[in-house]
């Protein structure tokens, strides 16, 4: 069980690093990135500089959240830091959060895309 925790640890962490990548190279080259949106709708996108905008900081938040989630419950795995009900409350922020993005992921497509 250790085992698997770790390995959801990093992968939770990596992606939090490669959330907040793609989302400042998205606003740097001003092309979409595949994390947010698959290969087969970016030709649909109305306004590629709209969906950057409006997606692109919230992106960053949402992988910040991430990182640091698993980065503490790396810690707490190895060291037990913050006790047995850190890794519950964490992975219920992280939840939410992961919740609040998709809601607005879906909001910037609706919006951006036919």
């Amino acid at each position: 069980m250790m085992d698997f925790m770790l390995i959801f640890d990093l992968v939770i962490a990596g992606l939090g690093l490669y959330l907040i990548y793609s989302s400042l190279k998205m606003r740097q080259t001003g092309e979409l990135s595949t994390i947010v949106v698959n290969q087969d709708d970016m030709a649909r996108c109305r306004d590629k500089g709209g969906f950057i905008e409006a997606i692109a900081m919230k992106s960053v938040y949402f992988g910040l959240v991430a990182l640091i989630y698993g980065i503490l419950a790396l810690l707490n795995d190895f060291y037990s830091i913050f006790g047995k009900y850190f890794n519950v409350a964490g992975a219920v922020v992280f939840i939410v959060s992961w919740l609040w993005f998709a809601g607005e992921l879906r909001k910037a497509r609706e919006k951006f895309f036919y």
